[in-house]
């Protein structure tokens, strides 16, 4: 399984991503939002935190996000 662990909060917000770099999980809260992106190709398969991904491109769902990741506290959208 490729990608990276990441212990701890991982903030890629106000980037202007159009992708997700290829992470494997992360052990605390997973920043993307004010992004330019349109998937969410490339999110971890795992968030022990919340899941920020609001202000993006293409506005996501939480069932968008439920769909490609298992995330163990609050979803923004």
């Amino acid at each position: 399984m490729g990608g990276v662990h990441v212990k701890g909060d991982l903030d890629l917000s106000e980037m202007k991503l159009s992708e997700l770099p290829k992470i494997k999980s992360i052990d605390g809260n997973f920043k993307c939002y004010y992004n330019n992106l349109t998937s969410l190709k490339g999110s971890p398969k795992s968030v022990g935190g919340d899941f920020y991904c609001t202000g993006n491109k293409k506005k996501f769902t939480r069932e968008d996000v439920k769909a490609v990741c298992k995330v163990g506290g609050v979803i923004y959208t």
